[in-house]
């Protein structure tokens, strides 16, 4: 089942806000020096980053995010 028709309206705003987060991650780890665990690094970004509040929503992410995980979503 398709999730959007022919022409989808709202890719362009998840596509620029994708770059947003990319931009503001890789930033945060400019000055870093890895060997290995990337991957922990860019969770641990992730999780801040969804910990913050979204401006016009005044919550953060992450409880609704917990809502979907714990089968909410789909009740």
């Amino acid at each position: 089942m398709p999730t959007h028709g022919r022409k989808p309206r709202d890719r362009g705003k998840v596509e620029g806000a994708v770059l947003i987060v990319e931009r503001w991650i890789l930033a945060r780890l400019r000055h870093r020096r890895f060997f290995n665990f990337l991957d922990s690094a860019i969770g641990e970004l992730l999780e801040e980053l969804n910990s913050q509040p979204m401006r016009h929503v005044g919550k953060s992410v992450t409880p609704s995010h917990a809502n979907i995980r714990g089968g909410a979503y789909y009740q």
